[in-house]
């Protein structure tokens, strides 16, 4: 669109526009000059949105999250009789449901992680400190 067919567009509509041409990856000048605002603007639109966005998927994962917790504890209350009575099937499902609900809730202690150098050799680091190991490992990352 022109700078003379945005010219019409509500605020509601303009700010849908900027979105789109976000997500189409537009860069915010580009945007600033297709709708006629600043890229200040644009960017404080796109922020605003994603901000609500974030919002609205976190509250989403909160109710997946319940579900899927009460759904886990329905077939754990499904299978302990058997697994009381000595069934080891069922001891096992019971194993896996927890299993399940620990993951579901970052219960777990989390796995260690090795950094190490090209071919599992030891990681290379010149100088000190945490920004020289974040460069080598950006140097492992592009191949050099």
């Amino acid at each position: 669109m022109t700078k003379t067919a945005t010219s019409h567009l509500t605020a509601a509509e303009r700010k849908n526009r900027i979105v789109e041409l976000r997500r189409a990856g537009y860069l915010l000048r580009e945007i600033a000059d297709d709708v006629g605002c600043s890229p200040q603007y644009a960017h404080k639109v796109i922020v605003t949105h994603l901000n609500a966005l974030s919002e609205r998927l976190a509250e989403d994962v909160a109710r997946l999250r319940a579900q899927e917790y009460e759904r886990l504890e329905a077939a754990l209350k499904a299978v302990w009789p058997q697994a009381l009575e000595g069934d080891l099937k069922a001891t096992d499902r019971i194993i896996k449901i927890m299993e399940r609900k620990a993951k579901l809730f970052g219960l777990d202690a989390p796995a260690r992680q090795e950094l190490s150098g090209r071919e599992g050799g030891p990681l290379e680091v010149e100088g000190k400190g945490l920004a020289s190991l974040l460069a080598a490992w950006e140097d492992m990352q592009a191949g050099e």
